[in-house]
Formats: structure tokens, C-alpha cells, sequence
């Protein structure tokens, strides 16, 4: 990585007051070298090659930033009682990532070296060899500018705008979006006159209170309003886009509404904080099915209307003198309702040209398992749409020898299991200190949703879960009255992943921190030195959790890889020492 940073007074009124400008330019540079090495002795489900497979990705990723920001922090004395502090920004950077990156993959020749990995020993005829090139640039050019008004030093309006020109939005009718904010915030108790301040200080001596508008967009992916070509690694040729390309995408745009308050009461014994927000996000993109006569196996389409809003809470009581034992105690408490008040509705179908509408949408699945959204629904809920065979009473239809069938739901119907998202969560914080003294520990919970195994699943069809285990020295499974086969149970349940039979409550209380420490005053370090030394532990124990993994734990961090676990790893437990001098 190479950086250089600049920057020059313009003029200076005091060390505070000055108008200066500043200059940065940063590059960072990263080769990627990645192998694939399977023997010959690997499992053939996973290397169905006998003498081996190997796959080499080898790759730049470069990321250059500069940007050129002048600032001008200036207080005006307007009289001998008013006073208006002015900083203001006003700047313009670029963005530029390129990545360049060849990836070569396939089992190992026959008549080869068996276990020799390199490229050179790949079989180039075979049909899972595969050479893929993969590259692309994208660039975000800006220019923002910011400003703040304090008056007084208790009332404040902050103003922000930024004006992006970025490289996906190519070929589209918005070449640039621009996103402003807006706040402003009040110390209350200073606005008082000394009488209410004085008769004010020992109940309530600090209150500010805040609202804020902001807008924030973002492009959607590259590629999707410019031909582009594909690479095909079966037939090792180039082919065309097989979604319908389209122009008329707009950039994702979120809007958001804050308000809220700080406090401190009782001469600081006790703290109060408290936000309310409501945010929206439109020009959401979306892939979408199309007729298969249309020649494409897709297209993308902008619609949609999500809405969150929620409280967050925050409590803190504090006891004690700085000379003696302190005790500190913070509980927040966070809820959150999202919502989607549009999904796909009345959008232009651009091959044929006529409206159309998507009662759902299907995304991140794992059949029958899928994520489905619905106007009215979150973006979390999960559904299924299999079971056991039932009769008309809805009982599990048991054959002659015990054992069980799995079908879909009648009608294209599908089961809703809840969602993955929290109702709340909460966290308690506590710390003690004496004397230099200190410890400390963080509970946190979160209530509500569910989480799916898919691990489970997986166990029981192949009869290695504990459950299954059970069932068969039992000799039979219950359900509903009916005597089943364990072994036909199991295995149909599993193998087709009845997602229904693997749900669990998500909500679980955990101790996610705790520490030990001691600092040694610099007065018996020759007056040189703090010195502090602590055991940490992260992510300790779970004092409360029904799910058969850790609920928090996510395969990935996209919107649809929440609460479903399929051979995840273990969360970890984390302990370590720190040391820190303070100079």
C-alpha cells in the first residue's frame, strides 16, 4: 500500500480558526493466488477423478482513492452575549478498483504424475476442465461539500450534500445521484438563563434533543444496462447475456427520519438516551423470471418499498467517586419492525411493454426451504412447501411396513415457518473499578425469530444425528398416534429436508464479554508510563439458546443467508491478553 497525505493553511485566525486545504492519495494492491488440491484418494463424490484435480486462480485486485478537501472553521462574535461557529467542507475524490483474474480447474491427466498439482498436469480435453477469465473496473467520481452552524454553543444545524458519478450507472438515464442530509439538534439546559440552570443542575443538567433527514443512494451492479458477454467454461467460448438487457434502472435510493434525545439526571447518576427512526428504500433491483420463449432466462426490474422503523433505548446509572469504587451499568435495548410495504407492483415489462405485478418473490433457497416476499411480509420470512403424505385429516399416511412418503404442499402452497429477523435485542454492560482495579462483563440477548438446520437435515438422512439414533433403539417413532418406522422416517425427513421438523426459536441470551484488569499509575513508573494489563473473553457461554447452533452465527453476509445453518463452523470463543502504555 502507498499513501501520501498534504496539507497547507490557507489563513490562519487562531489554532482553531483557519481555512486550510488537504490533499490524500492512497493505493492498495493485492495478488491473489488461490489452489484447489484434491488426491486421488479424495471421496468421488467430491473428486470423481481418479487421478486427482487441481484448480489455480491467480489475480490483481488494486483500489486507488484521492480525494482534494478545503475546510474553513471560523467563529464570529456577534455580541458581547451571541456567537455563530461556522465549519464548512467542500471537496471532490474518485474511487477506482480493478480486477483482473484468470482461474484454471480439472481433474488430473490419466496418463499423468497422480498428485503432481500444477497446471501443466491438467487434462485440457476433459469436460470439467475449465479456463474462466474474470475482470472489471468500476470508478466513483464525487464531489460533496458540508456545513455546520453552532450558535451559541447550544443550538446546531449541520447540512450535508454529495453528488456521485459512478461507472454501473452507464448506459442508464441517470448518469450521477446526489444524496443531502439535514439535522438539527439543541442543548436545551444551556439555553436556559442561569435561574432555570441553577434550579435545574442537581435534577436534570443535561438535555439535548435531535431530528435529522437523510438520503442515501447507492448504483446497482455493473453489467446490468451494457451488452456484455459471458464465459462459458463447458464449451470454453464466449456467448451473450442471457438477460434482457435494460436501460431504464435507477440508482437504490434509502430515506431516512431520525429523532431523539440525550440526558444526564441527578448530577449524572443516571443517563437517558432515546432514538425513534423510520426509514424507506425504493429502486430496489430485482431478477426476475420471463417467458422461455423470449430467448432470455431473465430480467432485472426496479420496484419495491421496504419500510423499517423502531426505539432504541439506552439506560446508564453510575455510582460512585473517581478516587474510589465505581460502578458503571448500561442497558440499551433495540427493536425494530421491517415491513414490505411494495413488492412488484405495476412495473413495465420492458420486452412486451405491458404492466404486469409479482404477488411474491422467491430468493436464497435451499429446497424446499426458500426465502419469500410478500407485500405485507419482512425479508426474512421463510417458507417451505413440503411434508409428509397426509390424508384428509391431515395425518401422516403410514404404509403397511411402518414406512413414510414426502409430497408438496396441494395447490402450489407453501408453509410459512416465521422469520429470521429479531424482535428485539438488548445488551447489559456492567463494569466495576477500584483502585486501578477493574472488571467487567457484557450480557446480550436477542428475542424472537427463528433459525432452520439444515445440518440436522442432512444428519438424519444419513442416520449419523442423535435423534435418529434414539428412534432406532427405541425400534419405532410416535407421531400423532402412529407407530413409524424410524429408519423410513428419518430418512425421508431428511432426505428431502423438511425444513418445518428443523426450525427452532432463535432467541438467546449469551455472556458476549467479560475482562479482568489492573493499571499501574505512571507515579511507580518514574512518572514515564500508564501501564494496563487485562484478560479478555469473547463470546463466552450461552446462559440461554434452544437452537442446536449459535443463532447470530450467518454463512455469508448477503440479505438471504440468515438463520439457515448447512455445516456451518462452530462460532468461536475468544480469550486474550492485552496490554496497553499510556506515554
Amino acid at each position: 500500500m502507498l499513501s501520501f497525505n498534504a496539507s497547507y493553511d490557507i489563513l490562519k485566525w487562531s489554532d482553531s480558526d483557519k481555512w486550510s486545504i488537504s490533499g490524500r492519495i492512497r493505493t492498495d494492491a493485492t495478488n491473489i493466488l488461490g489452489t484447489d488440491k484434491r488426491f486421488d484418494t479424495t471421496s468421488k463424490v467430491l473428486s470423481p477423478d481418479k487421478s486427482g484435480f487441481y484448480g489455480e486462480l491467480k489475480g490483481t485486485d488494486r483500489q486507488t482513492y484521492g480525494d482534494l478537501i478545503t475546510t474553513v472553521n471560523k467563529e464570529f462574535e456577534l455580541d458581547q452575549n451571541n456567537r455563530l461557529n461556522l465549519n464548512a467542507t467542500l471537496g471532490t475524490s474518485i474511487q477506482d478498483t480493478r480486477y483482473d483474474a484468470s482461474n484454471i480447474q480439472g481433474p488430473l491427466k490419466n496418463d499423468g504424475i497422480p498428485n503432481e498439482f500444477n497446471i501443466f498436469n491438467i487434462n485440457q480435453g476433459h469436460g470439467n476442465t475449465s479456463l474462466v477469465p474474470s475482470g472489471w473496473i468500476e470508478q466513483t467520481q464525487s464531489i460533496f461539500a458540508s456545513a455546520e452552524l453552532g450558535w451559541n454553543s447550544y443550538l446546531y444545524l449541520t447540512l450535508t450534500g454529495r453528488n456521485d458519478w459512478a461507472s454501473q450507472l452507464a448506459n442508464s438515464p441517470q448518469k450521477s445521484f446526489f444524496y443531502p442530509s439535514v439535522g438539527l439538534s439543541a442543548v436545551i439546559t444551556e439555553m436556559l438563563n442561569d435561574e432555570a440552570k441553577a434550579a435545574s443542575r442537581n435534577v436534570l443538567p443535561y438535555l439535548k434533543v435531535r431530528a435529522s433527514y437523510a438520503s442515501v443512494a447507492s448504483p446497482f451492479q455493473r453489467g446490468l444496462t451494457s451488452p456484455t458477454y459471458g464465459f462459458d467454461p463447458q464449451s470454453k467460448t464466449y456467448k451473450s447475456i442471457t438477460f434482457f438487457p435494460v436501460g431504464q434502472l435507477y440508482p437504490e435510493r434509502t430515506n431516512s427520519y431520525e429523532l431523539g434525545f440525550s440526558s444526564r439526571w441527578f448530577k449524572g447518576l443516571l443517563t437517558m438516551d432515546a432514538t425513534y427512526y423510520l426509514t424507506n428504500t425504493t429502486n430496489q433491483t430485482i431478477f426476475s423470471s420471463v417467458a422461455a420463449g423470449s430467448g432470455y432466462s431473465g430480467i432485472y426490474i426496479q420496484t419495491g418499498n421496504v419500510r423499517n422503523q423502531g426505539v432504541e433505548l439506552a439506560l446508564g446509572l453510575h455510582l460512585g467517586q473517581e478516587d474510589g469504587v465505581l460502578f458503571d451499568s448500561n442497558f440499551t435495548l433495540g427493536y425494530n419492525k421491517n415491513e414490505i410495504m411494495e413488492l412488484a407492483e405495476n412495473y413495465t415489462n420492458p420486452i412486451t411493454g405491458q404492466k404486469e405485478s409479482k404477488e411474491f418473490l422467491q430468493k436464497g433457497s435451499i429446497e424446499p426451504l426458500s426465502f419469500i416476499l410478500k407485500t405485507g411480509g419482512t425479508l426474512g420470512d421463510l417458507y417451505t412447501n413440503s411434508d409428509f403424505r397426509r390424508d384428509a385429516t391431515g395425518r401422516i399416511v403410514v404404509g403397511n411396513d411402518g414406512g413414510v412418503n414426502t409430497e408438496n404442499l396441494a395447490n402450489g402452497e407453501r408453509l410459512k415457518l416465521g422469520s429470521v429477523l429479531p424482535d428485539y435485542t438488548w445488551g447489559w454492560n456492567n463494569e466495576f473499578t477500584y483502585k486501578g482495579f477493574s472488571v467487567g462483563a457484557l450480557v446480550s440477548g436477542r428475542v424472537g425469530g427463528i433459525v432452520v438446520s439444515m445440518t440436522e437435515a442432512a444428519m438424519d438422512h444419513y442416520g449419523v444425528s442423535e435423534a435418529s439414533a434414539a428412534a432406532r433403539d427405541l425400534g419405532y417413532v410416535e407421531v400423532d398416534g402412529l407407530t413409524i418406522d424410524p429408519h423410513s422416517y428419518y430418512f425421508a425427513r431428511g432426505k428431502n429436508r423438511l425444513a418445518q421438523y428443523y426450525t427452532y426459536d432463535a432467541t438467546n441470551i449469551r455472556l458476549s464479554e467479560a475482562h479482568i484488569g489492573y493499571r499501574l499509575p505512571r507515579k511507580y513508573l518514574w512518572n514515564v508510563v500508564d501501564v494496563t494489563l487485562s484478560l479478555y473473553g469473547r463470546n463466552l457461554a450461552f446462559l440461554y439458546n434452544k437452537a442446536p447452533f449459535d443463532p447470530e452465527s450467518v454463512s455469508s453476509t448477503g440479505n438471504y443467508a440468515q438463520g439457515v445453518d448447512y455445516f456451518m463452523l462452530p462460532s468461536q470463543r475468544t480469550f486474550g491478553l492485552n496490554l496497553k502504555l499510556n506515554f
